[in-house]
Parts: structure tokens; C-alpha cells; sequence
């Protein structure tokens, strides 16, 4: 009877095996990191969230239908980081990609982005104080639009924008802003920790020497000594840090990260691996939390995109395949998009799938070269104006 059992114990997981061989993708993942073309699923999540975000008015957001309007603002920065992270891969991109910055960046400073900080009860000014969730993605996408095109419209309102939250956070003892009067989250000063080095390499400063101090606080006081990961958020006015979406807050640690303190980042990301991302059968999915093996799929999106940054070829490959087969990818003509997946989603898994901080920060300034000189030219009368968008 026990020998019986075992025998149709292991037919059954021998019939799970093939079964999963059988719909496994065979997903090659050279083109994700810059060999060859661009695979053929960036190029066509590219054309639709082009349509449906970039290609709309500033005050436009049709295409968000479903999406909190909080939520916006992670929306259009992500879109805008996946647009200059392509543009770095292919300089042919820059015909269509510079305008989408554009765009994009005139719609992060438009009113419905920003607004929720007024509807807290925050204040009036979104730039005025605290709320890092908003001016540390405006800082690093004004600043890299100059770093990408060579065009210094957005200079000097990146120069305010840039050096204001560098003020402020020489004022804190963690080194950092508080997105939140009392909320203090390590993903939102990362975005800031990379602006100010994007902001020293355009004008030889040396922002970016808050970035130790910083470090050795996070270390100190957000780091867990068990299972090697970041907290998300730390609350100053009481002395107390929370856990909570451990997957995606890491894994958007991480991508940031990995350009700004490498070694830190791979110390993290080889613990975020064995804590937070499962395997099975070729295939990989994020989990919702440290050990466990529940799949926590927006923070699959972000662990997807910390492989990518942090050169993991082979669990990318498993989150591509995790995504083939579970994403339902859906195409129109050369358009594609997730059906199970809502539009943070689709724009989250952009740019997992292209982002490369390091290569763009360590890329020579600006990326497309003169490029844009006759564009900015043309234009320099309206500079003067565009500071104060």
C-alpha cells in the first residue's frame, strides 16, 4: 500500500513537472540587457503607455481611469525614468522619447499630481516642506532631462527644486525628507539621493555627500539585523520604524540603490532574494513577506525591476516567465499590455524591465550629446519662463 502511494506520489509530481515544462516561455534575455535589439515586448508596453499617458494633454489623465489619484505621480515618474533609461539604450529613441519628457514632466507638475498633499490637510505649497514623495521624483526627472538631452530649460527650476530638498535634509538626523510630516520612507529619499548625483555630475558640486550619513543612519536604525532588509517607513515623532509591502519598498530600494551605493545595494539585494522571491519550476514570483511563500504581485513588479538593476540575468528570466504566463499579455497591433495587471502595473513592468540607473548615471552627460542644440536654441527665449512651471 505505502509503495503504491509513493508510486502515484511521484507520477503526479513527475505529471506537475512536464506540465510546467510545457507552458514554460522560453524567454532569452540578452535584449533586456543591452545586447542586441530591444526585445519586442518592451518596444510595444513602450507604444501603449505612450498613448494612454504621454501622448495626452498635461492635464489630461484619461488614461488612469482606476488608478487612486494619489498614485498618479508614480504613474507618470516611472514612465518618464523607463522613457530616459530607453533613450540611454538607444539614442534612436530621442525623437520620440525627448518630447515624451517633456510632456511627462509638465503633467508631474500639474495640479491633480500633486493634489492629495492639499487634500491631507499638508499645506497649499507641495514644495514647501516634507512631502519627499512628491519633490524627490520632480528633482530627479528635471534633472535628468538635462542629463539625457543637453537642454538646460529645466535648469534653474532643478536647481531649486534639487537644492531646497538638500537643505532641508541636513536639517534632519536621518539625513533625509519626510514624505509625511511623521512618515519617513528609505524609497522616497533614494529617488533624492540619486537627483543629487545626477546634480553633481551636471554642475561639479558635491551633493552627494549627504549619501553616507544617510547610509549609516538607514543601517543603524532601519536596517534588520535578521533578515538583512530595509524597514519601510520610520515615524520621527515617536522613534519607530514599520514593516509592511516588504517586497515592493525593498525592491524599489534596491533599483535606486544600485546606482547610488552598489555594494550596499548587492548586500541587500542577495538578502532580498533568499527573503522575498521564490522559485519553482522556472518560474518566480515576490512574496508577502520575509520567508514565506504567498505571492505579493505588485511587489513582484519591483523584484522583477531589482533583478534587472542588479544584473541578475537568471531570476529575471524567471520573472519574465511568471509574467508570460500569468500576465496574460494582451496586443494591439504593436501595443501590448498586462490584462492582469492594472496600469501601475503596466508601468511598473516597463520599467523593470529596462531600468538601469547605473549605466545612465555612469553614462557621459549629456547622453545624446548636442543633440538637442538647435531644439534648444530655438527655445531659449521661452527658458526663462519654463523655470517656473
Amino acid at each position: 500500500m505505502r509503495r503504491n502511494l509513493l508510486l502515484l506520489a511521484f507520477i503526479f509530481l513527475f505529471m506537475v513537472v512536464v506540465g510546467l515544462i510545457s507552458l514554460t516561455p522560453n524567454v532569452k534575455v540578452a535584449g533586456y540587457f543591452g545586447n542586441g535589439e530591444l526585445p519586442r515586448d518592451v518596444v510595444g508596453q513602450f507604444e501603449y503607455l505612450k498613448r494612454i499617458s504621454g501622448d495626452q494633454p498635461a492635464d489630461s489623465f484619461r488614461g488612469y481611469e482606476g488608478v487612486p489619484q494619489r498614485q498618479w505621480k508614480f504613474q507618470v515618474a516611472f514612465l518618464y525614468y523607463a522613457t530616459a533609461c530607453l533613450i540611454q539604450r538607444d539614442p534612436r529613441l530621442a525623437r520620440e522619447g525627448a518630447p515624451l519628457m517633456r510632456r511627462l514632466l509638465a503633467k508631474m507638475q500639474s495640479r491633480p499630481v500633486w493634489e492629495d498633499w492639499i487634500t491631507d490637510g499638508y499645506g497649499e505649497d507641495p514644495l514647501a516642506k516634507n512631502n519627499m514623495m512628491y519633490r524627490g521624483h520632480l528633482s530627479l526627472m528635471l534633472n535628468l532631462y538635462q542629463a539625457v538631452t543637453g537642454d538646460t530649460i529645466y535648469a534653474r527650476r532643478a536647481s531649486e527644486v534639487t537644492l531646497a530638498l538638500h537643505r532641508e535634509a541636513l536639517q534632519h538626523p536621518f539625513f533625509g525628507v519626510p514624505c509625511e510630516p511623521d512618515n519617513y520612507y528609505i524609497a522616497c529619499n533614494s529617488v533624492a539621493q540619486l537627483s543629487y548625483c545626477v546634480y553633481d555630475k551636471l554642475h561639479g558640486t558635491n551633493l552627494r555627500s549627504i549619501r553616507n550619513s544617510w547610509l549609516a543612519w538607514i543601517r543603524a536604525h532601519m536596517l534588520d539585523s535578521k533578515t538583512g532588509l530595509l524597514a519601510t517607513v520610520y515615524h520621527p515623532a515617536e522613534d519607530r520604524v514599520e514593516w509592511y509591502q516588504t517586497a515592493r519598498h525593498n525592491g524599489w530600494d534596491i533599483v535606486f540603490l544600485s546606482a547610488v551605493a552598489p555594494a550596499f545595494a548587492d548586500s541587500l539585494y542577495q538578502n532580498y532574494r533568499k527573503q522575498m522571491v521564490r522559485s519553482f519550476g522556472g518560474f518566480a514570483w515576490a512574496v508577502t513577506r520575509p520567508g514565506g511563500w504567498w505571492p505579493d504581485k505588485p511587489g513582484t513588479g519591483f523584484a522583477l525591476a531589482a533583478a534587472h538593476a542588479m544584473g541578475d540575468a537568471a531570476t529575471f528570466r524567471f520573472f519574465l516567465r511568471s509574467l508570460q504566463l500569468a500576465g496574460k499579455p494582451q496586443w494591439e497591433g504593436n501595443s501590448l499590455h498586462y490584462a492582469r495587471s492594472n496600469l501601475l502595473g503596466d508601468t511598473i513592468l516597463l520599467f523593470g524591465k529596462v531600468c538601469s540607473f547605473r549605466e545612465l548615471l555612469n553614462a557621459p552627460f549629456p547622453v545624446l550629446g548636442n543633440s538637442c542644440e538647435s531644439e534648444q536654441e530655438g527655445r531659449s527665449g521661452a527658458s526663462s519662463q519654463a523655470g517656473g512651471e
